[in-house]
């Protein structure tokens, strides 16, 4: 019906298109049906440097399709989060708007991937009371194996980080810091995920 439509209507880059309602004209055969359409900004976007349905799959635009220069930085720095989960610590992503001799505005997207880091290490410092393995125990962020490459997923680390305060606060440490981080070497090409850990005083109830 309407749903199917407005799909068919996307699918050719009419992202905003407006459809419906229906509209009935007693005519003396019945009724005739009027399903009006406003088409609107037809869009097409462009990939260069990656796999095109990757990144149009992370896009916000074809639920929101703002095209000014602020939405489509915003779009940017969502790509390149997403590139940076998936080992490409140094990926540039760079929107740029034109509009075809048609009216179609077409959106380019160029990426820049850079070199690809697998996460190989976990390193903890600052730890006193908890041992590494205590730690690394209550960890998302797991090092790659040889049958799975595994990245630093942003959003991850830094839930890592909450986990390992709450492993502090639970023994007793009112105030614990840990700061998140990632560090990348080429020769071998890997990354570390770091975590500096400050305890702080801990609070210990003794028999009344």
């Amino acid at each position: 019906g309407m749903d199917r439509l407005r799909r068919l209507y996307q699918r050719k880059g009419y992202l905003s298109a407006l459809i419906g309602p229906l509209g009935w004209t007693p005519t003396p055969g019945g009724l005739t049906v009027a399903v009006p359409i406003q088409q609107g900004t037809r869009y097409r976007i462009e990939v260069n440097g990656f796999n095109t349905d990757a990144i149009t799959g992370q896009m916000t635009f074809f639920d929101d399709p703002r095209d000014d220069e602020d939405s489509l930085a915003e779009e940017g720095e969502r790509l390149t989060r997403y590139l940076s989960d998936r080992g490409y610590r140094h990926a540039v992503v760079r929107l740029r708007r034109q509009v075809a001799p048609d009216g179609t505005v077409v959106i380019q997207v160029t990426v820049d991937t850079g070199r690809r880091f697998p996460l190989r290490e976990i390193a903890i410092t600052g730890n006193i009371a908890a041992s590494d393995r205590e730690l690394l125990e209550i960890l998302a962020t797991k090092p790659s194996r040889l049958w799975r490459a595994r990245f630093i997923e942003g959003d991850v680390l830094e839930a890592d980080g909450e986990r390992m305060k709450g492993w502090y606060r639970a023994h007793g440490f009112l105030s614990p810091s840990v700061t998140v981080g990632a560090r990348e070497t080429d020769a071998p090409r890997r990354a570390t995920a770091l975590f500096t850990v400050e305890e702080g005083p801990q609070t210990r109830i003794g028999s009344i």
